[in-house]
């Protein structure tokens, strides 16, 4: 599954109604506070009420869940993408979770840009 986070306010709405697979978002500070910082960047350099489809700056998917895979591939395959050729990654791990979120930034062009969030179950040994 996943969410299309657009600029702040849909990521409010989201916060609000977040599935229990995503609570990791929530749950740790650090991850929040870089998932928002994210957003209020391309709010403030491209505006708030971005048309994703004809505005530049990009946006964040939140991935999460069985197929999230899938919906990764389905996104690089759209924007002609190289899986393995992104900008940039941070990883968390929230232990109390028992998940990683992983962020991955692929440009797009030179003002176009896709993050992704992509939230793993981490197995115990």
């Amino acid at each position: 599954m996943y969410k299309i986070i657009k600029n702040r306010d849909s990521l409010s709405e989201w916060e609000s109604i977040v599935p229990e697979e995503a609570k990791v978002l929530l749950v740790n500070t650090i991850i929040r506070n870089h998932l928002r910082m994210l957003v209020d960047c391309l709010d403030s350099c491209y505006g708030a009420e971005r048309d994703l489809e004809k505005d530049l700056g990009g946006y964040i998917v939140i991935l999460y869940g069985e197929n999230s895979s899938k919906e990764i591939k389905k996104i690089i395959n759209y924007h002609h993408l190289i899986e393995d050729e992104y900008e940039c990654e941070d990883a968390f791990f929230e232990p109390e979770c028992k998940q990683k979120v992983t962020f991955r930034l692929y440009l797009c062009s030179s003002d176009y840009a896709v993050q992704f969030v992509i939230i793993e179950n981490v197995k115990e040994n």
